[in-house]
């Protein structure tokens, strides 16, 4: 059975691919890829699918369910589903611990019946995914006492709660600098709202970096309402359009908040007769799956967003079993580096800068040259933000 009116048939439909397959993917087993299982989850997502084994115990009162809160957005070919990935990842994290990972699509499910879910007794815990989680489900959460872990957000109003994030302002910082060794001094930054704690922190890195170089452009942001391929093309559109009004040359260097933007920015450079990176050089963030396919394939920051799914389910299974206080956090190494982890701790997994040809570099291997940041993954795994919240 499932929750609602969809059936495991139907997401596998949806996402073209077997009913054996939507079952070892949602079950936390092998042998399906990374793209296959992104398919899945994204599919099962916005239909509100539950499992059959979770919804079984939704029946119960036993707490060995956990809910994932994220906002559900319809994904295009060239935005990959961040967050399905990182459902993925803490789904089969809490899968080899006997727990379920149940997706709780903002969107897809009215606000009202999803803060009826969380006050419901059916879930130990939530994992809420991304800047989009609406506020009141966090409080709904804090008021029925249950373990929370929130991934790329914060709230401000909440303090105590652990965070899970890329190290957005670290990542930042190493691309900007690369483009300063490429001799740019002209910049502009393509960004999603900067309340956004993602879109925030890359910004910050970006105008930083560039206040410290004396270059231009820590101003020059072109703040959209969203991080999709459309609003990236919109704003570079806008962008240019200002150039051309105000008789001033593109900037030299573009900083993107995520690939989905850089991959916009591409075309509308391409539209307006740009050649990237001859006229202007475009650096993305994040590492999707078409950022390498793209033309020229994009120089961005990768984030292991599958590590940032399986250290959010460890903190919270760990907020679970062994009270409200985190003993520990695991770095993406399997190892737990540094002290103990408390409430309220943000933990910041490292991420990488992935060299390819739109920021001028000349050609390299299909994998792209990988340089890593001062919180490289495979030397801490994550850094720890001593300040609380």
């Amino acid at each position: 059975m499932a929750v609602g009116r969809f059936t495991i048939r139907d997401v596998a439909a949806k996402a073209g691919v077997s009913v054996a397959t939507v079952s070892r993917v949602l079950n936390g087993k092998g042998g399906a890829g990374e793209a296959t299982r992104g398919r899945v989850l994204a599919a099962a997502s916005s239909l509100g699918f539950v499992p059959n084994a979770s919804a079984r115990r939704l029946t119960s009162a036993r707490p060995d369910s956990f809910g994932f809160i994220v906002r559900y957005h319809r994904v295009r070919r060239n935005e990959d589903p961040f967050y399905s990935v990182v459902l993925y990842s803490a789904s089969a994290e809490l899968g080899r611990r006997g727990y379920h990972l149940v997706p709780l699509p903002v969107g897809e499910m009215e606000l009202d019946h999803l803060l009826r879910m969380v006050a419901g007794g059916r879930f130990g815990g939530f994992l809420l995914a991304g800047p989009e989680v609406p506020f009141e489900l966090a409080r709904q959460v804090a008021a029925q006492g249950l373990p929370m872990v929130l991934i790329d957000n914060r709230f401000q109003e909440m303090p105590d709660v652990p965070v899970v994030a890329g190290d957005d302002q670290g990542g930042a910082v190493q691309a900007v600098q690369h483009l300063l060794g490429h001799g740019y001094r002209r910049f502009a930054c393509l960004s999603g709202p900067l309340e956004w704690p993602s879109s925030r922190s890359r910004y910050s890195g970006y105008a930083s970096t560039l206040a410290l170089a004396g270059a231009e452009g820590v101003a020059r942001v072109v703040e959209m309402h969203e991080t999709t391929e459309l609003s990236g093309y919109q704003a570079f559109s806008r962008l240019w359009e200002e150039c051309q009004k105000e008789g001033e040359p593109v900037p030299e260097a573009i900083f993107c908040v995520n690939d989905a933007m850089a991959l916009g920015a591409l075309r509308a450079a391409r539209e307006n007769g740009l050649e990237v990176p001859r006229d202007v050089a475009i650096v993305g963030f994040d590492d999707v799956a078409m950022a390498a396919e793209a033309r020229p394939a994009l120089t961005t920051v990768r984030v292991f967003t599958d590590y940032v799914g399986a250290v959010a389910a460890r903190i919270l299974l760990e907020m679970v079993e062994r009270g409200r206080e985190v003993q520990r956090s695991e770095g993406v190494d399997g190892t737990f580096p540094g002290g103990p982890a408390g409430i309220g701790e943000t933990v910041l997994v490292g991420t990488r800068l992935v060299v390819r040809q739109s920021c001028g570099c000349a050609a390299v291997p299909a994998e792209g040259g990988v340089l890593s940041n001062a919180v490289a993954v495979d030397q801490a795994g994550d850094r720890r933000a001593r300040s609380k919240g």
